[in-house]
């Protein structure tokens, strides 16, 4: 069977009962007819009907050949109707070129954001079972959780719990593989318990770590499928070879699948290693990750009973660790990496992209009305010499599906860039593991959306060309038959100018929002400030020689023209770093059980140019001595002693609900300083109680240096004094603006994308303003004309065609503004200090859509008043 039969036999089913009904008729009436004429032979009418059946034949062979041929003529109307509609977008050119442009962007738009909504809140994990795995964290009854346990938590959950078939723990770490000298470091994971089969992978080669090696036997390690491949070249006899792992011998145990995924992993994982949880009653902070799979077969009424049991048993054993409401708590991937403000917002812009596409689409329909309306004698021609209205309607509907499939394949196109442009404005805006690649869903929607626009604007097309009177499209009497058509034209540009008042309005919420968040005050200079992070120090570097290291670049760094001031801090502002709990031993009650802790070096404040408010700064003598010393900023001081001094008092770090969380931190530490306040979460979290502590000898951690200066070349002479002190080191110099900058990357990302999508809406109505004051004026300019001959003014034309446009506008700005007013609550998440209804937004959007109205509506208006009443009367 050909490839034509094949079509043919597939698309033959369309209309089958009628066909089938059609075809009845046909057989029974030539078997009547036979049967008649056998009886006027003299035959009895029962032989008559069986002779007539007889040279007949078979009436089923007939029918299939009908059947055959029906579909053969079906599938030749449709590719006449694919290579009609061709041609038409041709000798169109200007009509095809607007139309798929203006499709293309607003269903690129939408699929886009689609893909982001997909790949973040509808994709299900790469992994085997991807709704069986959870996080295991805690929750308080005063409120708040943590994805997180402590260590001694975690080991009580594994030793108890009955709705997890496995858990594990993980620690994410870079490391050399092989020579450190010829090799990049490696990210890898530490885990503890059955972390595979928590996953859902069995490793390809080899086995899994045995339990004296998840204590702390032999180093071993597993190695992920493109390392091995990439580095050891594939080598089935890798197993059990010893290579060196950050600078240390490694057993190779096993080789991981080639498919293997951790989503909470950033980046591809090379390895994976043992992980030792050393466990402290005593010791409270979640920083253990726990993660398990749940038991197949039991019920979520079952699994949540188990969870509450577990922790009603773990109050109950320890009373201290634990107060009334307090408890272990499942999350799912979603509620660890996807904040219900971002999941909010994502759906926002899903909105706001779907109005864009409502209003290309709305755009694009009109431009087929006037298509149509130039259409109708060729309409009419076609209707005269036999084509069916369904046949008609047929043609109208391939040609809208004919330009909206190639304006989908241009969106989609479109859509690749744009996400991949999503990604490199803002790329922390997704989970980390986030597959944003093309799937089944992207497709569909791309599809589903491409094929209901084909058939809207096919019925659009239609709806003049079914309603074409036939004499006077013949004879070029159109005059008057296009207002109905105005009117529906009236309708678009209603909807587009309601559509145009809701985005504007979330555009200007949204840049007001923006211009109030970045005029924050962040409490420190940002400008001619530079961090210098000097990444992973070579393995041979233990805390004394690291310590050395800091000094000298220091020094080094001071030494350098224009440098005014260099520091060592932990992490940078608006970067999470350490937190403690803190109290006074004189107000207990008033204990806060997560203050920023910042561990820096002298000059530190001065580096950020934040301001002292009472006491000092550190010195040499606070990094070199014994005695416990710290500056808290304004909100510690007003937290704990209203609007008394500070200055001298002492804290107990490390101290909470009268026992202190590690014993080592069992000492008073003395208040020497006051800071300013500095907003180290975000420009849009209030300043936290923080404590400094000068950076001692043996102080965990690679620091980073914040460096003060003036020098243009001070980045270059940065990166080249770091190098010449330690040639192993890759550092990376970036100018604290850009870290602050990169701070406000989501909230200026969603501002710009819905102000685009504003901008281009609005565009679009006021293309349609003019256009349906532009045909208004091209019908009535006979009347314009008589009117202006009768001595009409022609600031009164431009006046009555105006008219019109406010209007529309009018009722449409005043549609969008109730559309927007009950939805507005959904951009509160999304704001910064101001109201979701202020009124100065609002009012600057309906200006912006008055001015382009306006505009749009005088170009057309004042060609009315300029027309030539002689030459108008003429026509």
């Amino acid at each position: 069977m050909t490839f034509r039969e094949r079509w043919a036999r597939f698309r033959g089913t369309i209309s089958r009962e009628a066909l089938e009904r059609e075809m009845n008729r046909e057989m029974q009436f030539h078997l009547d007819m036979a049967a008649q004429r056998n009886a006027e032979r003299g035959m009895r009418p029962e032989m008559a009907k069986r002779e007539a059946q007889l040279a007949f034949g078979s009436t089923e062979q007939f029918k299939e050949s009908g059947r055959e041929a029906y579909r053969a003529l079906t599938a030749e109307n449709v590719a006449a109707d694919v290579r009609f509609a061709l041609r038409s977008m041709r000798r169109a050119p200007a009509f095809t070129v607007a139309a798929i442009v203006t499709v293309a962007l607003g269903i690129g738009a939408s699929t886009a954001m689609f893909t982001v909504v997909n790949a973040v809140l509808l994709r299900p994990l790469p992994i085997p079972e991807p709704d069986d795995f959870v996080y295991v964290g805690w929750a308080w009854a005063k409120g708040g959780a943590i994805p997180a346990l402590s260590a001694f938590q975690y080991e009580f959950v594994r030793a108890h719990v009955r709705s997890l078939e496995a858990l594990a723990s993980y620690r994410t770490e870079e490391a050399f593989v092989g020579d450190e000298s010829a090799a990049q470091p490696i990210r890898g994971l530490r885990v503890a318990g059955d972390f595979l089969g928590t996953v859902g992978f069995m490793p390809r080669l080899g086995r899994l770590f045995d339990a004296r090696e998840l204590q702390g036997g032999e180093p071993v390690v597993m190695l992920a499928d493109d390392l091995w491949r990439t580095r050891f070249a594939a080598d089935p006899a890798i197993l059990g070879r010893q290579i060196r792992l950050g600078g240390k011998p490694h057993t190779v145990v096993g080789v991981l699948p080639r498919e293997f995924r951790f989503p909470p992993a950033p980046g591809n994982v090379g390895y994976l290693a043992p992980l030792v949880i050393t466990v402290n009653p005593a010791d409270e902070g979640h920083n253990t990750e726990a993660i398990g799979r749940l038991r197949s077969g039991l019920t979520p009424a079952q699994r949540t009973d188990d969870v509450r049991a577990l922790s009603d048993a773990f109050r109950l054993a320890y009373p201290s660790l634990a107060t009334a409401g307090d408890g272990f708590r499942l999350f799912t991937h979603g509620e660890v990496f996807v904040e219900s403000s971002r999941r909010q917002a994502l759906w926002v812009l899903f909105g706001a992209v779907f109005l864009v596409l409502l209003v290309g689409c709305a755009n694009t329909a009109m431009l087929l009305l006037v298509r149509a309306s130039a259409r109708q004698h060729e309409i009419a021609v076609r209707a005269s010499i036999g084509a069916t209205p369904r046949r008609i309607v047929q043609q109208l509907l391939t040609e809208g599906l004919m330009l909206s499939l190639i304006a989908a394949a241009l969106g989609l196109a479109l859509a690749l860039s744009a996400v991949r442009a999503f990604l490199a404005v803002s790329p922390n805006a997704l989970p980390p593991g986030t597959d944003t690649g093309l799937d089944i869903r992207v497709l569909g929607f791309a599809i589903c959306v491409s094929v209901i626009t084909g058939v809207v604007f096919g019925l659009i097309a239609a709806g003049p060309a079914l309603g074409v009177r036939l004499h006077a499209a013949l004879l070029g009497g159109t005059r008057g038959a296009t207002s109905g058509h105005t009117r529906t034209r009236d309708a678009f540009v209603l909807l587009e100018t309601a559509v145009a008042v809701v985005l504007l309005c979330g555009a200007a919420l949204l840049g007001a929002s923006f211009a109030r968040l970045v005029a924050v005050d962040a409490g420190f200079d940002p400008n001619r400030v530079v961090a210098v992070r000097l990444g992973r120090l070579p393995p041979e570097y233990d805390s004394a020689r690291r310590d050395r290291l800091i000094s000298r670049l220091l020094e080094r760094i001071r030494a350098l023209p224009g440098v005014e001031q260099a520091a060592v801090a932990p992490s940078l502002p608006f970067e999470r770093g350490r937190n403690f709990p803190v109290d006074v031993a004189d107000h207990p009650e008033l204990a806060i059980g997560a203050v920023e802790l910042r561990i820096v070096s002298p000059g530190y404040l001065a580096a950020l140019g934040v301001p002292l408010r009472g006491g000092r700064d550190f010195g040499d003598a606070d990094v070199s001595g014994t005695e416990p010393v710290a500056i808290v900023n304004e909100a510690f001081a007003r937290h704990f002693w209203k609007d008394a001094s500070p200055l001298d008092r002492e804290i107990q770090i490390g101290h909470f609900r009268d026992r202190w969380i590690n014993p080592r931190l069992a000492y008073q530490t003395r208040v020497i300083g006051v800071t300013a306040d500095i907003r180290e979460i975000g420009l849009n979290r209030a300043p936290k109680p923080t404590v400094l502590l000068p950076r001692r000898a043996g102080t965990d951690g690679t620091p980073l240096l914040l460096v003060r200066g003036t020098s243009r070349e001070l980045v270059n002479a940065l990166r080249s004094a770091v190098v010449a002190e330690e040639s192993q080191l890759a550092p990376s110099v970036d100018p604290l603006s850009a870290v602050m900058s990169r701070s406000v990357a989501e909230p200026r990302f969603r501002t710009l994308l819905v102000s685009a999508f504003a901008g281009f809406a609005v565009l679009l109505a006021g293309v349609g303003i003019y256009g349906v004051i532009a045909s208004v004026v091209q019908q009535r300019r006979r009347e314009i004309g008589l009117r202006i001959a009768l001595g009409a003014n022609r600031a009164a034309v431009v006046t009555a065609v105006a008219r019109r446009c406010l209007g529309n506008v009018s009722a449409g700005a005043l549609i969008g503004l109730v559309i927007f007013w009950p939805t507005r609550r959904v951009l509160s998440a999304m704001l910064f200090e101001i109201s979701p209804g202020d009124p100065r937004a609002l009012t600057l959007a309906i200006s912006v859509l008055a001015f382009v109205a306006a505009f749009a509506s005088w170009i057309p208006a004042r060609r009315a008043a300029h027309i030539d009443p002689a030459l108008s009367l003429r026509e």
